[in-house]
C-alpha cells in the first residue's frame, strides 16, 4: 500500500529547474548558459550532480554541450519531439492520456478558430479536398 518515500537527487532538481526556466522564457533556446564551474557556483551544487543532470538534458534534446566550449540550449523544433516525449512517457503510461487530451483541447481549438476565420473560399477548397478524399475511398 505504501511506497517508499526517496529523497531528490540534486541532479533531478537542477533537471526541474532548468524546465521550469524554459517553460517561463527565463532561458531560451540559442542561449548560452554559464561554463559548468560558474553554473555549479550558481546552483549551489558540486559539479558531479551538474554533470549528471546536464548530460540528461542533453540526452533529452533540450541542450547541446560542446567539450571546453559552450553549453546552449536548444530549439525543439528544430528536431523532432519523438525523443523527449518518449523519454517523458516511457515509464508513465497516464503521460500519453495526458498528452491525447491536451492534443484534443488543441485541435478542438485549432478547429473552432478556423471555422471562424475561414473564407468562402478557404471552405470550397475544403470541399473539394473532402469531396477527392471520399472519391477516393469509394475507388479502394
Amino acid at each position: 500500500m505504501f511506497k517508499k518515500i526517496s529523497p531528490r537527487k540534486i541532479s533531478e532538481e537542477i533537471i526541474e529547474q532548468f524546465k521550469d526556466l524554459l517553460k517561463t522564457g527565463e532561458i531560451k533556446p540559442g542561449d548560452e548558459l554559464p561554463p559548468e564551474r560558474e553554473l555549479a557556483d550558481l546552483l549551489g551544487v558540486s559539479r558531479p550532480p551538474l554533470r549528471e543532470a546536464l548530460n540528461v538534458l542533453q540526452a533529452m534534446g533540450f541542450l547541446e554541450i560542446r567539450p571546453r566550449s559552450k553549453i546552449i540550449v536548444k530549439s525543439l523544433t528544430k528536431e523532432p519531439l519523438e525523443e523527449p516525449l518518449s523519454l517523458l512517457i516511457e515509464d508513465d503510461i497516464d503521460k500519453v492520456f495526458e498528452l491525447m487530451d491536451i492534443r484534443k483541447a488543441m485541435e478542438g481549438w485549432a478547429a473552432y478558430k478556423a471555422a471562424k476565420t475561414a473564407t468562402k473560399e478557404d471552405i470550397e477548397r475544403l470541399q473539394i479536398i473532402v469531396g477527392r478524399d471520399q472519391q477516393n475511398f469509394q475507388d479502394h
